[in-house]
């Protein structure tokens, strides 16, 4: 029987890798105010300021979002106001997208999931690659040959016809597979390649849990779930609790033409 190719395999690891499904489309999030808060930009990014007992403010780490299959994240800044000792963490945040729930992630979690997809990943390409190089090795090493010959036997006779040869080359035993052994790297390299850029793209301080002290800042990124935005414009509503205080937010979430 011939190799194992398994491409078609290592394709799908790669998938599963990235985390990808479906047809991608690209997003934007925009801030808006609603009651007392305010809208301002910070480097470039609008951001909204909410002031109860305590200060929050949000901002979405990407304004555009290019790939709308991949989890999306939020900034997320406190700063205590009051007298007494407070702590915040990722647990009193919450967020809908059309009403739906979302479910949350910290900057942390999301890179430890990427660590272990690309764990699962490159085992599965490494196992394909050894199988796919073994399958080289028996198929690849086949040789066949034919072709005519005539000529005179020992007894004087002239004798012609066509002729097949099959036998086992070891020489191109082993091109097959060098060949099976370069794809394998190459799949490997395309696993570490997607790795690092998942990696840099959750890069950041992680909203963790943190007891503030008074007048003291803290903040960093949370993710959620990825979101498939339509052409109609839809609502992204963020509650962040503080101290009893329920800080609501509302963002634009409209589709980008390609």
């Amino acid at each position: 029987t011939g190799g194992i190719d398994m491409k078609k395999p290592i394709s799908a690891v790669l998938t599963i890798t990235v985390a990808l499904t479906g047809c991608a489309s690209v997003y934007k999030i925009q801030p808006q105010p609603t009651g007392q808060q305010d809208k301002f930009l910070s480097d470039g990014q609008e951001v909204l300021m909410s002031q109860m007992k305590h200060i929050v403010a949000i901002a979405p780490k990407e304004p555009v979002v290019r790939d709308s299959r991949q989890k999306f994240g939020l900034n997320i800044l406190v700063k205590n106001t009051g007298t007494l000792a407070i702590t915040v963490g990722p647990q009193q945040i919450k967020a809908r997208f059309n009403e739906q729930s979302l479910a949350i992630y910290t900057a942390d979690e999301v890179l430890a999931e990427i660590e272990k997809n690309q764990r699962i990943a490159t085992a599965l390409a490494a196992f394909g690659g050894a199988m796919s190089a073994a399958g080289a090795s028996r198929s690849g090493g086949r040789v066949r040959e034919s072709g005519y010959v005539s000529g005179y036997s020992s007894s004087g006779q002239y004798v012609s016809g066509n002729y097949t040869a099959s036998g086992y080359s070891s020489a191109a035993a082993q091109n097959a597979v060098n060949a099976a052994n370069v794809q394998t790297e190459s799949n490997l390299a395309s696993i570490r390649a997607s790795g690092s850029a998942q990696s840099a793209r959750y890069s950041g301080k992680s909203f963790n849990a943190h007891t503030l002290s008074p007048g003291e800042w803290y903040g960093g990124s949370v993710y959620f779930d990825a979101i498939s935005p339509g052409k109609d414009l839809t609502k992204l509503k963020v509650d962040v609790e503080v101290d009893g205080d329920v800080h609501q937010f509302t963002m634009d979430v409209s589709q980008v033409a390609k």
